[in-house]
């Protein structure tokens, strides 16, 4: 009898820690599980993926957090929405994606644009409320247009030591809007 409430023990015990790093482990799985619904044949651009010199300097700087993810309200609905950087299962392809979410668990795809031949190079950061944008043109100074307050969360695509793209919701057109940027 007392070997029976011991493995019984045993038993609630394993079953107890199981659901606990199930819990712990739940964000990353929930994640990975939208990459592969929306993203067939896509996960997360991962460190070991970039060059050298961006993989050291994302290690020291962003300590925590995953530099292939921004997860904040981009359009200004009160639902938390993603951009992520994702590179191909089978090939070298690679793109920054963006999700909205409509709802808890539905999301539309937003916007999409092909980083593949800098994927190695390639992170992301949030550009808070507030932040000042404004294009520029080819040449330095040439197309600039007028700065542009952001009054949602914004995404900045940073290519290491090379540029940066910023991008943000467009209130009137509905939709992410691209604009490159001045380093």
């Amino acid at each position: 009898m007392r070997l029976l409430a011991n493995l019984v023990g045993l038993a609630l015990l394993t079953a107890a820690l199981c659901c606990e790093s199930t819990v712990a482990w739940g964000q990353k799985t929930g994640l990975e599980t939208l990459v592969r619904d929306y993203y067939h044949g896509y996960h997360m651009l991962r460190a070991e993926e970039r060059d050298g010199d961006t993989r050291a300097f994302l290690v020291k700087h962003f300590k925590g957090s995953d530099p292939s993810v921004v997860h904040a309200d981009f359009d200004g609905d009160g639902q938390l929405d993603y951009a992520m950087l994702l590179k191909s299962d089978t090939s070298t392809a690679a793109k920054l994606v963006v999700l909205l979410c409509d709802a808890p668990t539905r999301y539309r795809r937003a916007y999409e644009l092909d980083i593949t031949g800098y994927s190695e190079e390639a992170y992301l950061s949030p550009l808070p409320v507030g932040s000042m944008v404004a294009g520029v043109g080819a040449a330095e100074g040439e197309n600039e247009s007028p700065p542009l307050k952001l009054t949602t969360i914004g995404i900045q695509l940073i290519y290491f030591e090379k540029g940066k793209v910023a991008l943000y919701w467009d209130k009137k057109l509905k939709k992410i809007v691209e604009v490159g940027t001045a380093d």
